[in-house]
């Protein structure tokens, strides 16, 4: 699980479906939602303290997955 710590909705549409990271980069982590798309500027991995995603990316190859159950 994922805790989100700070987000923003962009003004963007996405036929992609929901959870899928249509964009990752030092600027945030871009997710199609059900309507639009949020990108995630803060989150926080299980056990570990909450981080900016320009420092998650460093890590982590995301592009192309996708979130959800």
């Amino acid at each position: 699980m994922i805790r989100l710590w700070r987000a923003s909705p962009l003004d963007d549409q996405s036929s992609q479906p929901p959870g899928s990271i249509l964009r990752c980069d030092k600027q945030g982590l871009d997710v199609a939602c059900g309507q639009g798309v949020l990108r995630i500027s803060e989150l926080q991995m299980p056990g570990k303290r909450a981080m900016a995603v320009a420092d998650f990316v460093n890590a982590q190859q995301l592009q192309g997955c996708f979130l959800g159950a």
